[in-house]
């Protein structure tokens, strides 16, 4: 978790072997193809993927995911 200069947790990041489900399916851990199915709007922006209008962000160096981002709303923006 982060947080921001008010002691409000901003970001939520998450690794390893946690399962991870958006919109009732498994996203993570997983492939960002599989991630790319069921979050439509992901955008790749060197090494991550971004959903601004969900304000998700995926890691990934290669298919396979390394880890996934939630931010509060317009946290991309």
């Amino acid at each position: 978790m982060f947080y921001n200069a008010k002691d409000k947790c901003e970001p939520i990041e998450i690794f390893g072997d946690t399962t991870v489900f958006v919109n009732g399916k498994v996203v993570f851990p997983g492939t960002v193809g599989n991630a790319m199915a069921v979050i439509e709007d992901l955008e790749e922006e060197t090494g991550s993927y971004i959903s601004k209008s969900q304000s998700i962000g995926i890691y990934a160096l290669s298919e396979k995911m390394e880890g996934i981002l939630f931010g509060n709303s317009g946290y991309y923006e």
